[in-house]
């Protein structure tokens, strides 16, 4: 392990503090809850006007559909508030349960797992719906790497991406992601290829393989026919 992937896994246990806390979300609630009682009581003071049906039209117009609106507003809030607040929660148990004693064990042994990478040509996948980019790297001898998933990139933005030479790091052992570091200098894709032309299992699959052939065959078997 060197000293760029200690300080990153050091980086990830120093401060373990879910990203959406009860205590923000409670706040929110408060504040998107006190705008529904204020649309009640809206509600309920225009329902007491006793009003001719001209009136009740314009009324409706005016101020209920106004009201009505910001009421679903506060509603949509709420409940996407709340999604959001359980999911996080259930990801960072997961995070303190399996991942926090893995990545202490591989700073108390020093140990990781490393795959080195050098290729002198590349073929992307164009991010599809926020899935991720796919990189088709030729690495020689008749081999190709195949990454594609949301997790397929440097450690650190500045550093050149696709490369001709980089590492992929995992916790030694427990095999957990730590990142790509890159080494080498920025590649150029020989060509783009759009991922929703692709199918369905590739463009939604996390994948990381070594297989035989070169680029150009390679993609055209994930192409959609």
């Amino acid at each position: 392990m060197n000293d760029d992937e200690r300080s990153l896994l050091t980086s990830w246990v120093t401060d373990v503090r879910p990203f959406v806390t009860l205590r923000e979300t409670m706040k929110w609630s408060l504040i998107w809850s006190g705008g529904l009682i204020c649309v009640g009581l809206l509600t309920a003071y225009m329902i007491s006007f006793d009003v001719s049906p001209a009136g009740g039209a314009i009324l409706g117009v005016i101020v209920v559909g106004p009201v009505a609106i910001f009421g679903i507003i506060c509603l949509c809030a709420l409940f996407l508030m709340w999604s959001s607040y359980f999911r996080c929660s259930w990801v960072h148990r997961n995070f303190m349960r399996h991942d926090v004693p893995e990545i202490r064990q591989a700073l108390l042994t020093g140990m990781v797992s490393v795959r080195k990478i050098k290729t002198t040509a590349v073929i992307e996948l164009a991010e599809f719906e926020d899935e991720g980019s796919g990189y088709v790297f030729d690495i020689g001898d008749g081999k190709i790497l195949f990454l594609k998933g949301q997790q397929d990139f440097p450690v650190n933005e500045e550093m050149p991406w696709p490369s001709t030479e980089f590492e992929i790091v995992r916790t030694y052992p427990g095999d957990r992601w730590v990142g790509i570091f890159c080494h080498g200098e920025k590649l150029v894709p020989v060509r783009t290829v759009e991922l929703s032309v692709c199918k369905e299992e590739v463009v939604w699959a996390e994948r990381e393989e070594v297989a035989d052939g070169d680029p150009e065959s390679f993609v055209k078997s994930l192409l959609a026919t």
